[in-house]
């Protein structure tokens, strides 16, 4: 654990939505804990890459349609 934090037992890891940061891009600290778990081919975290899920102009959009829902309470 970092220094300085404290853990707090109660945190629901679980039921949390999980956002990338927009200067960093994708990245597995930003990662739903279950996604981190069954994800595990770097594959999946790379966004320059067309062959990639999220590297592509389709993947990207679909990823960023997602998140912006998820954010603004559609979804």
């Amino acid at each position: 654990m970092k220094k300085g934090y404290q853990e707090t037992p109660d945190f629901n890891f679980m039921d949390l939505y999980y956002f990338d940061d927009e200067e960093i891009g994708l990245h597995l600290k930003t990662s739903h804990p279950n996604f981190q778990c069954h994800f595990t081919d770097p594959l999946y975290m790379c966004c320059w890459d067309e062959e990639s899920p999220f590297g592509s102009d389709e993947g990207a959009d679909a990823l960023n349609e997602l998140e912006n829902s998820l954010r603004s309470g559609l979804c």
